[in-house]
């Protein structure tokens, strides 16, 4: 096991705080939009409905996806630089319309597994065994609002088998579920990081969440071995959490940062620190258990 590792593995002397999505579901049971005063037309399917009723050439028909060349016109940020978007592009999906994030407190989250879908339990024992650690992934937590609905969100980038909220879909890729969702039980090891990032995050979610995931064997390796001489084409789920804190401000693009593992993020991490150049909080746990 890597140094900064084994610290990890006894989280017994960490201090503990009821995660604030599960407490508000545990006092009203009530599902996060309402919980926290957002519309409850988020879901997958209110998403598909509406999808369906709106004119074709559109993006709030074909939502904001990838570029896509049977389309009449696009929904992504290219489409700006191609002059091929959609009319309704600024007004669905971009940061300053439907793609707008409003950040009032964030949180780097780490992960140890424990999840309820197979597949991607399976995914994070792999990732332990590659890097020699007992995470396997990472993504920010934030408190704010996504296109207007409040609550707290996950922001990652893989596969949760959760439906995005930005384009309704479970997909590979950039993903932002809503926390409750997310977790439902156990706990997550974060730390807060403290700044005005409603406006970056923003701006940083627009230019990546149409990158196409593809899962490289040479990015993975790189990755694993410390090799990358700047943030691979290719991301995986740490290197994908430092690019989003380099891009709000939050972290050093350096070598450290291209090659974030998903220990690294942790306050006990010794190996291989990230220069973090926000103020950021130690570790603790976020109980998602509720009451």
């Amino acid at each position: 096991r890597g140094a900064g590792a084994a610290p990890l593995l006894d989280l017994a002397g960490l201090p503990e705080v009821p995660a604030p999505w599960a407490a508000a579901i545990g006092e009203r049971g009530v599902g996060n939009e309402e919980a926290l005063g957002g519309a409850g037309n988020g879901t997958a399917e209110g998403l598909t409905a509406l999808a369906a009723r709106a004119p074709p050439g559109t993006c709030a028909r074909y939502r904001c996806v990838e570029h896509r060349w049977w389309q009449k016109c696009q929904c992504n940020i290219e489409c700006v630089r191609h002059g091929d978007c959609c009319p309704d592009y600024q007004a669905q999906c971009s940061r300053h319309g439907g793609g707008q994030l409003v950040v009032q407190r964030a949180w780097v989250a780490m992960l140890a597994g424990g999840t309820d879908k197979k597949f991607q339990q399976l995914l994070c024992n792999v990732v332990k065994k590659a890097t020699k650690g007992p995470i396997c992934h990472n993504g920010i937590i934030f408190q704010g609002s996504v296109n207007g609905k409040a609550g707290y969100y996950f922001l990652e980038y893989g596969n949760s088998g959760y439906p995005d909220e930005l384009t309704g879909r479970k997909k590979w890729g950039l993903s932002i579920a809503p926390a409750a969702e997310r977790f439902k039980s156990g706990k997550v090891l974060a730390r807060e990081i403290h700044g005005d990032f409603s406006a970056s995050l923003s701006r940083v979610v627009e230019q990546v969440r149409d990158v196409p995931y593809f899962l490289s064997l040479a990015a993975i390796i790189r990755l694993q071995h410390r090799e990358n001489k700047r943030f691979s084409e290719h991301l995986m789920c740490s290197d994908f959490t430092a690019k989003v804190l380099v891009g709000i401000g939050c972290l050093h693009n350096d070598k450290a940062s291209w090659n974030a593992q998903p220990t690294d993020f942790s306050s006990s991490a010794t190996s291989h620190q990230l220069r973090f150049t926000c103020p950021v909080g130690q570790d603790f746990l976020f109980d998602t258990r509720g009451k």
